[in-house]
């Protein structure tokens, strides 16, 4: 069976990683990463599984977005949250390599992995309340302020 699609999947999944920490949507980012992690972790029959070579890669790069995630994420979302999912999702990642699909650890892995998703994405939507209600307070202001004066009127 051809494999094009699981590896094109992880490919995605590792990209996303890549982007995690240092850009704006960082949480998007890590949402979508773990999000194809669970996919892959829940194999339909006629998948075939990444190979080695791309498990590994895979797993190097989740250990490298924890690095990133406690530099660029700790101020939103706590450390051990962050430690705790994305060492989740590298356990995921070794079931995937080993096809171990069935074990109660398995499960708990998913859980975790999901949990750091959902709290992502809660940050994600406090933050675009924050952002709304900054810019609601913003237009409030510029209503009460006089025309904005030109650059001949300022100086003369």
């Amino acid at each position: 069976m051809d494999n094009t699609g699981t590896r094109q999947h992880a490919d995605f999944a590792i990209q996303h990683f890549r982007w995690v920490g240092g850009c704006s949507d960082a949480m998007f980012n890590l949402q979508v990463a773990l999000g194809a992690v669970l996919s892959l972790a829940k194999p339909h029959e006629e998948w075939d599984l990444p190979d080695t070579r791309q498990c590994h890669e895979f797993l190097g790069r989740i250990y490298h977005t924890l690095g990133n995630a406690i530099d660029y994420l700790s101020d939103d979302i706590e450390i051990d949250y962050l430690i705790e999912g994305l060492t989740a999702a590298a356990n995921l990642v070794r079931d995937i390599d080993h096809e171990n699909f069935g074990s109660d650890r398995h499960k708990d892995d998913i859980d975790r992995t999901k949990k750091l998703i959902w709290r992502a994405r809660i940050v994600e939507l406090q933050q675009g309340i924050e952002n709304r209600r900054r810019e609601r307070e913003r237009a409030a202001v510029e209503k009460m302020l006089p025309v904005k004066a030109t650059e001949g009127e300022l100086f003369g």
